[in-house]
């Protein structure tokens, strides 16, 4: 008997990630911002004037030289002393939401499956080869809205992001009954 495909999945958005991803850029902008603010008011100098004193002429740093020294100076004392504020706590919290971001999105972006009248297949999380044959598979679990579990022999394998898993799933439920 030849193998038929039954149902193949599409991928789905990851909104969580999207979310999560906007939310932490949004938490390290207002951080700098913050950062910014406080090192605004503080005693930095002012571009474009010039100071005479007994006979010596003092000149601020042109436009270009103010603002470059500006920005790495107001780095360097978002290191050196933001810790001691709110925000430089913020901008590490955003720091830490852009990294569960990353792993949410590697975890669940190459997942996909392919079902057959013989075997499942395909990418699980993190993107594991995935090749298993009906007879080993004992039960399917549907969860979160797109993600199917297949529970075989060897295991638990996810499916993530599956935009028509209603599909795959009955092509599944199929596939195991026939």
């Amino acid at each position: 008997m030849e193998e038929i495909t039954l149902a193949k999945s599409r991928k789905a958005l990851n909104i969580i990630a999207l979310v999560l991803l906007i939310v932490g850029l949004v938490v390290i902008v207002v951080g700098l911002i913050l950062c910014s603010r406080i090192y605004n008011t503080g005693s930095h100098y002012v571009p474009s004037y010039t100071v005479t004193v007994q006979g010596y002429t003092m000149k601020t740093p042109s436009y270009t030289e103010y603002y470059t020294d500006l920005y790495s100076n107001m780095f360097s004392f978002f290191f050196h002393h933001c810790i001691d504020y709110l925000f430089g706590y913020v901008v590490f919290a955003g720091i830490a939401i852009l990294i569960a971001t990353l792993i949410i999105f590697l975890q669940k972006s190459n997942s996909n499956v392919t079902v057959t009248n013989k075997r499942i297949f395909g990418k699980s999380s993190f993107g594991k080869q995935v090749d298993l044959p009906l007879s080993q598979v004992s039960s399917l679990t549907k969860s979160g809205g797109n993600n199917i579990t297949v529970v075989s022999s060897g295991g638990k394998t996810p499916f993530y992001l599956i935009s028509n898993v209603d599909e795959v799933y009955n092509a599944m439920s199929q596939a195991m009954n026939n």
